[in-house]
């Protein structure tokens, strides 16, 4: 096994960066120092905490077009979004900075002691194991809630954005952070289970495949740490025979398409009423043809290569797969090394094999039904449940729908997408817990519940 990991260009080839994987004996060294960091930052006010997050705030601003060039290198996404993924993180720390003095309060409850209250506090280092697709986004919307809570950030990216995870260490150090408050441990997956075991190590949050999250969730079983799991989605966009179909498709369109397809909460399974399953279909491909492909790094360039050439390899046979299955063809279906063109697929069905699968790509599957009643099983016929949209005009189907589907997110005449404001996260296989809002801020909180008895009679 070689002792480097190398961060690859997938639209060049061009090899960007070799990173030297830390080894035991340094993995021990930087455990310990974020557990004498924690001791420190735990004992600092909120105050002081939310001066390091503004800090760090000015660092992200200032370095915005060099950290979102970064992202479109390392793993493709087009540079308007890896642009609009550095201002979205900006905007959900505006927000913690707003409301972390509201959510971390202590609550009072009435009762017959003389105080009755809930605090809470940190409760040590949280090892935040993230994925390739938003580099940026998904440590920043778990890292800073959890920074202010009081605990401390271990990060363990993946293998083809180390330079990314390199660079918000950075960062965090530019902005005057204690030593170890935040560190980026580059390791092989077989040294997890040796940060989880470690003392000082309290929780671990996942975003990632079904099969990773059952391992970590194994490991932190195992050892009696928290976790928080956010899985695979295979998100259904309904589009009823009441919705306004020039705006379903440009939405679903956008949320099928966005970062090449390579998106959990993207809408992948069409689920669409029989009356207007025509019309969806020439709007999508309408807006397909009129898509700019090509070099990420380019202004105009909406969709451009997928991260890496196994993932271009899964979807082809999950494709191919469908089609052999009776499925057909609309558009696109071809590849040309790490591009997969848009593509569109009808007459899917729910009892095909890749229906029951992710569908990490641009590639989106029409399924159509005939009667409102059918919607509940068709929509919850999958073992993911991350979130879901549904585009009607019937106000009394949309309230009655929303409780039946097994999903954490319900968008109704909306496109699925996360918000800081709001808390995040998913139901069946595609994981629990939840992060961002007040209720993904207190994930790892020690919910300290303290009684107070003055009378001593």
């Amino acid at each position: 096994m070689s002792n480097i990991f190398q961060s690859v260009n997938p639209y060049t080839g061009e090899v960007l960066s070799s990173f030297t994987k830390m080894n035991e004996v340094a993995l021990d060294s930087q455990l310990e120092e974020s557990a004498a960091a924690f001791r420190l930052w735990a004992d600092y006010s909120l105050e002081q905490r939310k001066k390091y997050v503004g800090l760090f705030a000015e660092e992200l601003k200032a370095h915005r077009q060099e950290l979102a060039e970064l992202i479109t290198r390392e793993m493709g996404k087009p540079i308007r979004e890896s642009l609009a993924e550095v201002d979205k993180c900006g905007v959900l720390i505006d927000y913690y900075l707003q409301h972390a003095d509201a959510i971390l309060a202590e609550r009072k409850v009435n009762t017959e002691f003389s105080e009755s209250y809930v605090r809470f506090d940190p409760i040590g280092g949280v090892l935040a194991i993230m994925p390739w697709n938003f580099p940026l986004w998904q440590v920043i919307r778990f890292a800073i809630p959890t920074l202010l809570l009081g605990n401390v950030v271990l990060l363990k990216h993946a293998p083809n954005v180390l330079g990314c995870g390199e660079y918000i260490q950075a960062l965090f150090h530019n902005a005057g952070f204690p030593s170890s408050v935040f560190r980026h441990f580059i390791i092989e997956v077989e040294l997890v289970e040796k940060v989880i075991a470690h003392p000082s190590v309290q929780g671990v949050t996942l975003t990632g495949s079904d099969r990773a999250g059952r391992a970590v969730a194994a490991l932190a079983g195992k050892h009696l740490k928290k976790c928080v799991l956010e899985l695979g989605g295979s998100d259904a966009f309904v589009v009823t025979e009441t919705a306004d179909v020039q705006a379903a498709a440009a939405k679903g369109f956008t949320s099928r398409m966005l970062n090449s397809g390579q998106t959990c909460i993207a809408a992948k399974r069409f689920i669409v009423h029989e009356s207007v399953v025509e019309e969806f279909e020439q709007k999508i491909q309408a807006l397909s043809e009129d898509l700019v492909i090509g070099d990420p790094l380019e202004a105009n360039t909406v969709m451009s290569v997928m991260a890496r050439e196994d993932l271009v390899d899964e979807l082809e046979r999950q494709l191919d797969q469908l089609l052999a299955q009776g499925a057909e063809l609309v558009f696109g279906g071809n590849r040309i090394d790490n591009h997969f063109e848009p593509t569109l697929v009808r007459g899917v069905k729910p009892e095909m094999l890749p229906y029951q699968e992710e569908f990490f790509g641009p590639v989106g599957m029409i399924t159509t039904y005939s009667h409102k009643e059918e919607l509940p099983d068709l929509i919850n016929k999958v073992p993911h449940g991350l979130g879901a949209s549904v585009w009607t005009q019937d106000e009394l189907l949309a309230n009655s729908l929303i409780p039946k589907i097994q999903t954490g997110f319900v968008a109704i005449n909306e496109m699925v997408k996360s918000d800081p404001r709001l808390p995040f996260g998913g139901a069946k296989q595609s994981g629990f817990g939840r992060e961002m809002g007040q209720e993904g801020m207190l994930e790892f909180a020690n919910m300290k519940t303290v009684i107070v008895n003055s009378r001593t009679d």
